[in-house]
């Protein structure tokens, strides 16, 4: 009795293992703790696909976390090898890596280093959608958001991201995407610059300082910020080269029939926005490919750089 006692036990923790281990057998959303803590889980992992006609792929992985690692980092762990190996070696898309992950109450916060070579705003929200979708699938996660540089806000300060059971189809993920940027505008007062996020949507092809220096073009939609734009001014390009964004307008953006302090907040704003939207060091402001001599007397160099200085608190 105790023989058969001994072999029940054998076989069901001999079970038990292969239930983690066995490809055939992959569960997902499976998960099982062992008594040294480990983890073991089947997750579905969506990544961007390495075939010509396709945007996304994938498949069920079986993950086991290391002593003293959590679930959460050891998904993401995957993820950024799946990305920085099989697909980068192809130039699919750029090497990512990871800054900072935070757990806040089962919604997974993950801020990746801006990339060192030039990434396109398409592969971003690629990354960042897949990357999302991929967290979600982990059983005690309750949502994901996954930023580069730093994590968005909402107007209260919450961060924005995808929530649990989200459905994202291929052409939402790789052709469209919702995303919140921060604008600045001077205070009533024109003493400093407040922020204000706005949700715009972003197609495949748009840049997102491109999108962001047009809306703020627009002028502030919340009530004690000032508009210190001209109307009907519009942005011809923004160039990113080397840590220097040009941006070229159809004329001079800013309205000059104000004081210095104004003309200055304005192009402050401009240069707040843009250092936001691409993490640029510098920002060189034209119009028609030139400088303009009145732009001139507020920098020394030809380049603003964002001035943390006169970013005011929100009331």
């Amino acid at each position: 009795m105790k023989k058969t006692g001994i072999c029940l036990m054998v076989f069901l923790f001999v079970m038990l293992f292969s239930s983690c281990t066995s490809q055939s057998e992959l569960v997902e959303g499976r998960v099982i703790t062992y008594n040294d803590g480990t983890v073991c889980a089947d997750i579905k992992f969506v990544y961007p696909s390495s075939k010509a006609n396709e945007f996304l792929a994938s498949d069920i992985r079986e993950i086991t976390t290391k002593e003293g690692q959590t679930l959460l980092d050891a998904v993401i762990a995957e993820y950024v090898s799946i990305v920085n190996s099989k697909y980068t070696d192809n130039n699919l898309i750029n090497p990512i890596e990871i800054e900072k992950t935070e757990n806040r109450n089962d919604i997974a916060l993950i801020t990746l280093k801006e990339p060192k070579s030039t990434m396109s705003d398409a592969e971003k929200i690629l990354i960042q959608d897949t990357l999302e979708m991929t967290v979600n699938n982990i059983p005690m996660i309750k949502g994901a958001g996954v930023y580069f540089g730093q994590i968005q806000t909402d107007l209260e300060g919450n961060p924005v991201y995808m929530k649990k059971g989200s459905v994202y189809t291929k052409e939402d993920v790789y052709n469209q995407s919702q995303r919140i940027i921060r604008l600045y505008y001077p205070d009533s007062e024109w003493k400093g610059l407040l922020t204000e996020n706005r949700t715009v949507t972003l197609s495949k092809n748009d840049k997102l300082i491109e999108v962001a220096i047009r809306e703020l073009l627009t002028g502030p939609k919340t009530e004690g910020l000032k508009n210190p734009f001209v109307t009907g001014v519009e942005l011809v390009s923004a160039v990113v080269d080397s840590g220097v964004c040009f941006l070229d307008f159809s004329a001079p953006p800013v309205v000059e029939n104000v004081t210095p302090q104004s003309i200055y907040l304005g192009l402050l704003s401009i240069v707040n926005t843009a250092s936001d939207a691409e993490s640029v060091d510098k920002v060189q402001i034209m119009v028609g490919g030139k400088i303009p001599e009145e732009y001139s007397k507020f920098s020394v160099e030809k380049y603003f750089e964002k001035d943390q200085t006169v970013i005011l608190e929100n009331p």
